[in-house]
């Protein structure tokens, strides 16, 4: 294979992958805003349109493995970085700075998706609270106050119905 044609094979996948990364930033900045408003139609609706998102990346990180593949090289950052040195200046240079926006656009992807991450565990916990509070089970660690202001120490707290 011809390094004219490898050039426009590599930048063809990168083009898509970057697309494909943008799109899913895209959809994890709209999951922030649905899990903040609490709309959780909308974050099950994006939860689908990321798994698809992300398979369409992982399909087009397996195109880039085959191609090195094909080119009887293992993938590795450290190959593609090599094959990318070997292209003529022009194609390899475009390349490059296609490869360094990927890495920028998934890493704020895997910033945002921690983010977002912090919010369901946050949701979750007051969610947990909430529902403790509706059994009248507490935990052992908190102090719980009776009617008179003072402190139970009998902590087999009655459920708020019988309350």
């Amino acid at each position: 294979m011809s390094s004219i044609t490898l050039g426009k094979q590599l930048e063809q996948l990168f083009q898509q992958q970057i697309h494909s990364a943008e799109q899913l930033y895209k959809l994890l900045r709209e999951e922030n805003e649905a899990l903040t408003q609490r709309d959780y139609e909308r974050t099950s609706e994006l939860t689908q349109l990321k798994q698809a998102k992300s398979a369409d990346i992982e399909a087009l990180s397996s195109q880039l493995t085959e191609l090195l593949t094909t080119l009887q090289h293992p993938y590795s950052h450290e190959t593609l970085d090599k094959l990318i040195m070997e292209l003529p200046a022009q194609s390899g240079n475009r390349l490059k700075q296609m490869k360094l926006k990927l890495q920028q656009t998934t890493l704020s992807c895997q910033d945002q998706n921690i983010i977002n991450g912090q919010i369901i565990a946050v949701n979750k916990q007051s969610a947990e609270t909430a529902l403790a509070i509706l059994r009248g089970q507490f935990s052992t660690s908190e102090l719980t106050y009776g009617a008179a202001g003072l402190p139970i120490k009998d902590k087999s707290a009655k459920t708020i119905t019988k309350a």
